[in-house]
């Protein structure tokens, strides 16, 4: 899902973070959350959107200072999100966190989670 490597820092676009042991949590969070083919296809269609500037007002909201979200609705009602940051002079979209939603609001544990991912993004930088 989404484009990671070098192109990216060239081009923009979306990266997925990463630890610094290599782990890919966004990648094992879509995995978890079963999301089908097709929605997957669907997912793409829209992070590609988002990357490109065409995005609708409904596809991504700002959940809190810097952590945004991308609006994600699949097959049988299930609504997931995707939180992410814009970092870098290149401006990519750097997806933090992964989660099917189940209440109202975005739990704050999952903004909680970005916001160390992206710090520690940050700090992978220096």
């Amino acid at each position: 899902m989404g484009t990671t490597g070098e192109e990216d820092e060239e081009a923009g676009g979306w990266l997925y973070y990463e630890s610094d042991t290599g782990a890919e949590p966004i990648i094992r969070e879509m995995k978890k959350s079963q999301i089908t083919d097709a929605e997957a296809v669907r997912l793409q269609v829209l992070l590609d959107r988002v990357a490109t500037g065409d995005a609708l007002p409904a596809d991504t909201a700002q959940v809190r200072g810097e952590i945004w979200e991308v609006r994600f609705s699949g097959d049988n009602r299930r609504i997931f999100r995707l939180l992410y940051a814009t970092v870098g002079r290149d401006r990519l979209l750097l997806g933090l966190h992964f989660f099917k939603k189940k209440t109202r609001t975005t739990p704050p544990a999952s903004i909680k989670l970005a916001k160390k991912r992206l710090a520690d993004w940050r700090k992978q930088q220096r």
